[in-house]
């Protein structure tokens, strides 16, 4: 099969702008495809209300945003249960530390590598320093900037809380292998696993079942779309993580960790 470039570039009207061009900024962001474009243009001037109500804007307001949410849900394998939409996922990060770490204390550990962006593990560092949990680097090695999952075997123990990795360096450009790294992880004891995906969801969306991560985010303007994250928490966690959202809404799933509330016609698109 041939990739009709024409096509494609029909698909994103900054293309026309810059006919001579080819963007190439993956890790600042992507371009925004048309129908993206259409759906939050249509969403704003149509059924920009409050949605799920009873009149007709308000109830196709709501029937947009389920959609999204539906169609990302399938698309990584998961229940839209366990799927939130956030402000991009360095937000998402912070308030997930909030929430995983809230119930951390002195004497547990963690573990992040060298690999990862700031945006990523700044906010797992910065919550074990404030709770005073143990901080243990996966270090990469230093002629080929890889990890190595045979040397999780030395940093995962009974006190340990959670890995947190990248699945692609933005600094190496090295695919890490997830679903081999938790099968160790699982068979090192009872640790949580969080997979960074910024740098890997452009190019590859993950069945997430079959990776079995506790927690998975990734940018959706970094896949065409609008300025949003993309934040997965596995269903088994929820009993173990701290509500963000408001005390009424702690219960929604797509609400609980959200302390923003949704942006509605962002997540429609």
């Amino acid at each position: 099969m041939t990739l009709d470039i024409d096509y494609v570039r029909t698909q994103f009207p900054q293309c026309a702008d810059y006919p001579d061009v080819v963007f190439c900024s993956n890790a600042g962001g992507s371009f925004v495809a048309r129908p993206v474009l259409d759906l939050f243009n249509h969403y704003n001037t149509h059924t920009r209300v409050q949605p799920y109500s009873n009149f007709t804007p308000s109830r196709e307001a709501g029937e947009a945003m389920d959609r999204a949410r539906e169609g990302w849900a399938q698309a990584m394998n998961i229940d839209v249960s366990e799927l939130t939409i956030g402000p991009s996922t360095s937000a998402n990060a912070y308030v997930m530390a909030q929430a995983a770490g809230a119930n951390w204390q002195p004497g547990d550990e963690i573990v992040v590598t060298q690999q990862d962006h700031e945006a990523n593990i700044g906010a797992w560092r910065r919550k074990a320093e404030e709770k005073g949990v143990t901080i243990r680097e996966w270090a990469i090695d230093p002629a080929t900037g890889l990890l190595n999952p045979d040397d999780l075997d030395a940093l995962i123990n009974d006190n340990t809380r959670w890995l947190f990795f990248t699945h692609c360096s933005n600094l190496m450009g090295t695919v890490n292998p997830v679903a081999e790294i938790v099968r160790k992880v699982r068979g090192l004891g009872d640790a949580r696993v969080c997979v960074d995906a910024v740098a890997y969801a452009p190019h590859h969306i993950s069945d997430l079942r079959a990776l079995d991560v506790d927690m998975y985010l990734f940018s959706l303007y970094k896949v065409f779309g609008p300025h949003q994250g993309i934040l997965y928490v596995k269903q088994a966690l929820a009993d173990e993580l701290q509500g963000q959202g408001h005390y009424f809404n702690r219960e929604d799933p797509t609400k609980r960790y959200n302390p923003a509330g949704p942006q509605h016609s962002q997540i429609a698109a």
